[in-house]
């Protein structure tokens, strides 16, 4: 009988989780795992790469609710007798509109205002994974039945005592934590310490075929420029090395090198 897994992410959006969770099903040995994928935004850019073997479990009410406009969101919860998800979305909209939250804290709100409306899984799974933080570790941890849940960390993981102690309920849940680098594990254990005997590290899977296949996909540039082209694909966020990057471009430039480097994604450090 085969294996019956759980994946959970935001979204097959562009990002290193997202390419990584493309690369890892890729691999898969589907006679023998059933392999379901969740996620809270459909529609990215990597969803066409996902194997024709994986189901990809249809949105969660809540998720199809937001993508109405107020008057319609309005109507929708009237005819439904179903105000919940109304007050919800509002609750977090208004929490939310306070400038300066991170990541965790955006998880956290989104999290304390609409989980009594999201739906759990009615699934029993042997396997659940959460493949990325925050929410997609909240949801697991609380609305899915597995034998077996993992949570997967790819960033630097700092927490204020709020959030550590708002996500310490949820990560109590799972039998085993990965993370992605020596470092990304340090600083995960500096934050939590407690779960040092059930965190592990496994690096980060890369296809070259994958990323081949990628590259030719869509229009290429129609500019003039004839120099070396660089893409970066990562979330805008200080854990990501950007810095690094930024010396890195510097010396080129002093080499004189003809390059051009292009970043795709988004995070807290887009300016435009």
């Amino acid at each position: 009988m085969k294996k019956k897994l759980l994946f959970v992410i935001d979204s097959l959006d562009s990002g290193g989780a997202e390419k990584s969770l493309v690369t890892l099903l890729s691999f898969l040995d589907y006679s023998r795992y059933s392999v379901d994928l969740m996620m809270f935004g459909h529609g990215g850019v990597f969803e066409e790469f996902v194997p024709k073997e994986v189901n990809i479990l249809r949105p969660l009410k809540y998720t199809m609710f937001t993508t109405l406009n107020v008057n319609k969101a309005f109507v929708y919860s009237i005819k439904g007798f179903n105000l919940r998800m109304l007050f919800a979305r509002l609750n977090y909209s208004i929490r939310i509109r306070r400038k300066g939250y991170g990541n965790s804290q955006i998880a956290r709100i989104f999290w304390e205002s609409v989980s009594n409306v999201i739906e759990s899984n009615p699934k029993v799974y042997d396997i659940a994974i959460s493949y990325a933080q925050g929410v997609p570790t909240f949801f697991v941890a609380e609305k899915v039945k597995s034998k077996i849940k993992i949570a997967w960390v790819n960033t630097s993981y700092k927490l204020n005592e709020q959030e550590k102690k708002f996500q310490k309920k949820y990560y109590d849940q799972y039998n085993k934590i990965i993370t992605v680098s020596q470092s990304a594990q340090e600083i995960f254990l500096e934050t939590f310490p407690i779960y040092t005997m059930k965190t592990d590290i496994i690096y980060d899977i890369n296809n070259p075929d994958f990323i081949s296949k990628m590259a030719n996909v869509g229009q290429s540039y129609d500019d003039s420029f004839n120099g070396i082209r660089l893409l970066t694909i990562g979330r805008f966020d200080e854990g990501k090395g950007y810095d690094i990057a930024l010396e890195a471009c510097k010396i080129l430039k002093e080499k004189g090198i003809n390059f051009r480097w292009y970043a795709l994604g988004k995070g807290p450090l887009k300016i435009y």
